[in-house]
């Protein structure tokens, strides 16, 4: 991670950094509680790959049952930081249309800004539901990939960006993933 970090990208200069991942989800069956992540910054979620490094990520997540929002750090393939669920929910978003937002980009001072939106009611009208910045203190195991400390930012560019669920149905549709210009 100390060389990612100097480089600034996984493969190459025109890895997604920072990005708006955008999509409209409709959950039809659920086996558990779960959520729906987009997830931003990382190559392969493998042990195999880069000793699990590979895996390093951040997740925008919505859960399915309750409609709460929160945010993760995968430090590594597998090993999460998670934050609380933020206070705002919009309900159960089961049998639905609901779009969903999450937006990840790097601070002039070496922070990463996560934010996520929400279409509740699919009728574009976005609203921000949670925010976290990432100073460098989130998370206990960064070192594990040679990060310099235990909760150093994820932040260098990846060519992956992966819309992810566990054991859940469901239809979607307005997939998109665009490359964004960080607010100064």
């Amino acid at each position: 991670y100390s060389q990612l970090s100097q480089i600034g990208y996984w493969y190459k200069p025109t890895d997604w950094k920072n990005v708006e991942i955008t999509g409209y989800f409709k959950p039809v069956a659920i086996k558990e509680k779960n959520d729906i992540s987009l997830v931003s910054r990382s190559v392969k979620h493998d042990t195999n790959v880069y000793a699990g490094c590979g895996g390093s990520s951040y997740h925008n997540n919505i859960g399915i049952d309750n409609g709460a929002f929160r945010f993760k750090k995968e430090m590594w393939h597998a090993d999460y930081e998670r934050s609380a669920y933020f206070n705002t929910t919009i309900g159960s978003i089961m049998n639905k249309w609901t779009g969903f937002k999450g937006i990840v980009y790097n601070l002039a001072n070496n922070s990463v800004k996560l934010e996520s939106y929400v279409d509740k009611d699919a009728n574009n009208r976005w609203f921000k539901v949670a925010e976290l910045i990432d100073s460098g203190k989130w998370g206990n195991d960064m070192m594990h990939c040679n990060a310099k400390t235990e909760g150093a930012v994820i932040s260098w560019g990846s060519p992956m960006i992966i819309f992810k669920s566990d054991n859940v149905t469901y239809d979607f549709k307005n997939l998109s993933v665009r490359e964004i210009i960080p607010p100064r």
